[in-house]
This record gives structure tokens, sequence and C-alpha cells, in this order.
């Protein structure tokens, strides 16, 4: 909580309009602590860096709202961070054959202003809105680790600035009692600019200056839908949505080469090197896509159900590498179609009794179009022809409630998905090409919810779940690619008691436990998150008089992270004491 602060202003008058501003700033902190190896010393290591993000944000907002006129508002917003932040690009550890374990993190300046507009519109069963943003951004990043290329040293900066507009219009309209259309139109624009510059100091001197980068972006996206009743207990709703975008980017960089021995001294022979290349990437896509939902009431005490979406996409991309040799020049199509269908019902023969249950299916197949010569010597990514998923769900719930004190849920969920691939044989025997079942994923839910309230003013609520997974994927005998199996047990509970008709006591406790680890030490890093997780909670609340409340509140919490080494475990305690007041 330190430096934290919110100051917030809000004036208004009846058909007049309103003024709403505000301002708060408040810090956040990251963990300096790398990834865990065993035969690390120490296992975890740590930064020692007291890593935090001070974030602010100021705004205002101006609103009209006459009578008989639309209603305006006309609004500005700053937002901001600096500080220090953690990432993942972790750097070498010291010692011989140790993997990527050592923290790394990066200074952020970054700053946005927001410009915005809203209309809005009732008049004759039609009704009009408007939106309208606007986006200045500007980022300034810098990071140095001494360990990124073992006993180098390594500097990058980064700066980024660009605008980015999107205006929205949608019109509604009611025709009928049993006929209601909607329309609307999306349109955006991204205009950016970035440079970045990497320096690396060790028995070879590397300057990498990318001086330009510029990304342009346009899109606009229409959308017509329209809901049906004409018979009773039967609608029926659809919709289709059209999206064009196109985008183009360029850049260039420049790679400064030059050899030096670790002392500093030239040998003879040593030249400089400077390799200018020029990049350009164009983007263009067109899509369409389509929806509709049926809902059939006339069967007693069940509701029948079935919805269906599609879509078909093309997409062309072009990517040009232009250097003083090996130049990379890729032209690729593609175009997929996807289905996603949905079956259920809904039914309560009894008020003490329903039962709900769907099915979905959906299917993804994407094509793709790459000339022979595009890809590099090896082959990837251009022999990839084909790619088609899979996936097949059930769900299944019953709800009982034999009392009015007691109520429980039981559900049941199974999700299976299939990846796919075709290619085309890929150059240097890497592969001999076909069709190969590339993955699969597979899921079940448990779960069970009760609720009592043995008497007014007293209840209590807890749910248990519990959800084995396991993903696998085609390793082409690859030790380092492990299966991914694992279970994640959750347990919440939580009571109310009141006390009179002023105070309440409420107490709350949550466990999950997740077990993913794979004792993979022997041929790669282990990735399988491990864990345990306890948090308890209990307080009082009072009301004093109708606008003022206070409430009282502890807090325990405790995670353990075995497979982390201990390094992410921790036991943490709060109390919040808070006073409301709501005035007249």
């Amino acid at each position: 909580m330190l430096d934290d602060y919110k100051f917030a202003l809000s004036l208004r008058r009846d058909d007049v309009g309103f003024v709403h501003s505000g301002w708060e700033q408040y810090r956040k902190y990251y963990d300096d602590t790398g990834g865990y190896f065993p035969d690390a010393k120490p296992p975890a290591p740590h930064s020692g860096s007291d890593l935090h993000l001070d974030m602010g944000k100021a705004w205002i907002d101006l609103g009209l709202t006459l009578p008989n006129w639309p209603r305006m508002v006309l609004g500005y917003e700053y937002d901001d961070r600096h500080g220090q932040e953690a990432t993942t690009e972790w750097g070498a550890a010291p010692g011989a054959g140790l993997p990527n374990i050592a923290p790394a993190s990066q200074h952020i300046e970054e700053g946005m202003h927001v410009i915005k507009f809203d209309l809005d519109y009732d008049t004759r069963e039609v009704t009009v809105e408007e939106r309208f943003r606007g986006q200045f951004y500007n980022l300034h990043t810098d990071y140095t680790n001494v360990t990124a290329r073992s006993s180098a040293s390594e500097n990058a900066h980064e700066v980024n600035t660009y605008f980015q507009g999107a205006n929205t219009l949608r019109v509604e309209r009611k025709f009928s009692d049993w006929l209601y259309g909607s329309a609307g139109y999306l349109c955006s624009q991204l205009n950016s600019d970035d440079s970045f510059t990497d320096s690396v100091n060790h028995n070879i001197a590397l300057l990498v200056q990318v001086p330009q980068i510029t990304l342009e972006k346009e899109s606009h996206v229409f959308n017509l839908n329209a809901l049906l009743g004409p018979l009773e207990g039967l609608t029926f709703s659809g919709g289709v949505e059209s999206e064009w975008t196109r985008q183009h980017g360029a850049g260039g960089y420049d790679d400064f080469l030059n050899p030096i021995y670790t002392n500093g001294s030239a040998p003879a022979t040593a030249t400089s090197k400077v390799v200018l290349s020029m990049l350009s990437s164009d983007y263009d896509e067109n899509s369409v896509t389509e929806s509709a939902a049926l809902r059939y009431a006339k069967i007693p005490f069940t509701a029948l159900f079935a919805d269906a979406r599609c879509q078909q996409q093309s997409i062309g991309q072009s990517d040009d590498d232009l250097q003083p040799v090996n130049d990379f020049l890729q032209n690729t199509a593609f175009s997929s179609q996807w289905t996603d269908l949905r079956l259920g019902f809904d039914t309560s023969p009894w008020r003490s009794v329903s039962f709900s249950a769907n099915c979905r299916r959906y299917e993804n197949n994407s094509q793709y179009q790459n000339p022979q010569n595009a890809p590099p010597p090896v082959g990837y990514p251009g022999f990839i022809r084909e790619r088609d998923l899979l996936t097949d769900e059930v769900e299944a719930r019953l709800a009982l409630r034999p009392s009015a004190w007691f109520k429980t849920t039981l559900t049941w969920q199974g999700l299976t998905t299939d990846y796919s691939t075709v290619t085309d044989a890929a150059r240097g025997g890497i592969s001999p090409g076909g069709g190969i079942l590339s993955g699969q994923y597979s899921s079940q839910v448990y779960a069970v919810n009760t609720t009592v309230a043995p008497r007014p003013g007293f209840w209590l609520s807890a749910t248990f779940t519990y959800q084995p997974t396991s993903s696998l994927s085609a390793a082409n005998g690859v030790p380092t690619v492990a299966p991914y199996r694992g279970d994640i047990y959750t347990f919440l509970a939580n009571g109310t008691y009141a006390i009179g008709q002023k105070a309440e006591l409420f107490a709350n406790y949550s466990y999950s436990e997740a077990d993913y680890a794979q004792n993979n030490f022997a041929a790669g890093l282990p990735v399988g998150l491990q864990y345990q997780q306890h948090a308890v909670g209990a307080g009082l609340a009072r009301r004093f008089g109708r606008n003022v409340t206070a409430k009282l509140q502890y807090n325990y919490y405790y995670y353990a992270e075995p497979a982390g080494g201990g390094a992410a475990n921790y036991a943490a305690t709060s109390i919040f004491a808070t006073l409301t007041f709501k005035g007249p």
C-alpha cells in the first residue's frame, strides 16, 4: 500500500449534464526470482532488486443530458507506468551446463493519452449509438543483461509510439412485436513507429540497430442481425458479419559485427562486417461469419435449443527480407472454414429437480498454399499444407432442492480435441511428409455445489471441483517433449451469520492443488506446475444507520510450490478495516 492514492470528483445536474473526474496512483511489485534447477547454486537465483512499477491514471468526462437531445459525453484520460519490471527472458546461470534461469528485468517508461466521445439517441423505436476512441501512446524500455551470453554484457533500448483510432456506429429498430433488427459498423486505423537497438560486448562485439519500423493497419467490419418470433414458443435469431483488414509493415536493420579478443586486442586479420537488411510485410484478410440460434419452449417444463456458427476466411500474406545475400521471399495464401454446432435441453418436471445437458462439435480446417521455392533450406514452415482441429464436448448438470433450506448441484463435463497436420516432404530429410496426428488434449470436470440455509440469516455454501487433464504431442522420439498430465483440485466454502438486523459475521476458505510435475530433469527443464494454495478469511460487518457501514476482515494465505524448489513459497496475512459512507 506504499504510495497508493485515489481521488474522485463527481458533479451532476439533472436535465443539464455532469462532470466526472479523478486521479489515482499505486505501486505493483514483481518477484526477482529466476527459474528453478536443482544443480544450480542457489537452485532458484535472485537478483536482489526491488522490482516495482508505479502506475497512475487521471481522467475527466464532460456529459450533456439535455431533454430531447442526444446524450453526449466527451472525455480525456492519461495513463502512465514507470519503474523496473521482471521479465521471463532469463539469462544464463553461472556454472557449466546450466539452463538459462538467471532472473532479468527491464526499465519501463510508458504513457498514453486517450480521447473519447459517446453519443446515444432514442427516437420512434430507433436506437442510435456512436462511440469513438483515440489513443496516443509512447513507450521507452531499457534492459541490461550481463549473463545473456555467458560473460557477455547486453544492452537493449526500444522506443514505440502509435496512434490508434476506432469508431463504431450501431442502429437498432423494433419493426413489430415479432421482428427486431440491428446493424453495426466499425472502422479502425493504426499508425505506429518503433526503433530498437541491441548491443553485446563479448569475444565478438555485436550492434544491431533498427532505426525505424512502421506499421499501418486499417479495418472495416459490418454486421446485420435479426430476431424473429412469429410462432408461440418458437424464436429464431440470425446474423452475418463481414470483415476486411489490410496491414502493411516495413523496416530495416543494421548488423555491425567486429571480432575482437576477450582482452580487447584485435587480431591482425580482424575485419568489421556490416549487414544491411530491408524487411516488409503485407497482410490482407477477408472473412464472413454466420450465426443462427433456435429456441423451442412449447414442451411442458422443457426448453430445447440449437446453435450454429460458421466462418469462411481467406488471408494473403507476403514477407520480404532483402539482404546482400540469402534473400527471403514468401507469399502465403491461407484459407479456413470452421463450424461450431451445439444442441441441448433444459427440463424441470418437478420444482425440486432440474436437469440440463448439451453437446458440442467444433471443426476447423485450414489450408496453406506456399510457393515451393519460398521456404528456407530446411523447409519450415512452408511445407505445412493443411491443419485440422476437431473438438467434441459433452456437459450435464443435475440440480436438486428437496427443501427450501437445502440445494445441491452436480456437474460433469468431458472434452477431447484432436490436432492433425498434413505436410510436404521437408528439405534436408527432416520429415517424409504426409498426414500425422500431431496432438491430443482431453479434460473432464466433476463438480459438486451445496448450499445450506437452516435458518434466516444463516447460510453455508461449498463447492468441490476435480479436473484431470492430459495433453500429448507428436514428439518424434525427442525425450524433452514429455506428456503433460495432471489433476486440479479446488474447494471453496463460504458462510454468513446475521447478528440482529444490522450486523453479520462471515467466513470463507479456499483450497487449490495442481500436480503437473514432469520429473524430466535428465532430458530437459521440467515445466510442469505443482502447487498447493490455502486462503482463510473471517470478518464482521456492521451497519450504522442507513448511510454508514463498517467492516473488519482478517485473511491468511499460504502457497507452496514444490516444483519450484520452494523459491515461490509464501505465507501472508492481511487485515482490512473499511468505513463506507453513502451521501444523500
